[in-house]
């Protein structure tokens, strides 16, 4: 079974399964139409085309990550204040969700979400 055959099973029967950008082992998921993916890159994570353009993410701060797709044009994650050395792994750090969009890779800190050192606060569905 090939990585397109997982990707077809698991579209279909996995509301939540998001197929993978497979150009290496640390590929990240495709937008909805499959014409952008999050590519994992060192030192971090940015965007890739589907004809293989990349585009650097700017969230403007030093260390981050991208989660998953909530439109064809905007990705979801989070933007960390800590030097990319301690990074992720700084427990007194800020940490926010950030957005990301397509094709110029701008990024919007939602700075409600900062929660208590090395977390974030989810929106509440309910209060929307």
């Amino acid at each position: 079974m090939t990585a397109e055959d997982v990707d077809e099973v698991f579209s279909t029967t996995q509301p939540w399964y998001s197929p993978r950008y497979q150009d290496d082992l640390n590929g990240g998921p495709w937008n909805p139409s499959r014409t952008w993916a999050i590519d994992r890159a060192e030192p971090r994570d940015r965007f890739v085309s589907g004809d293989g353009r990349r585009v650097e993410v700017i969230p403007g701060t030093p260390t981050w990550s991208l989660s998953h797709w909530i439109d064809d044009h905007t990705a979801v994650g989070f933007a960390v204040h800590a030097p990319p050395d301690d990074g992720f792994l700084d427990q007194q750090a800020e940490t926010t969700l950030m957005t990301c969009t397509v094709p110029d890779g701008a990024c919007t800190l939602v700075p409600e979400a900062a929660g208590p050192p090395g977390s974030v606060l989810l929106p509440n569905s309910s209060l929307l």
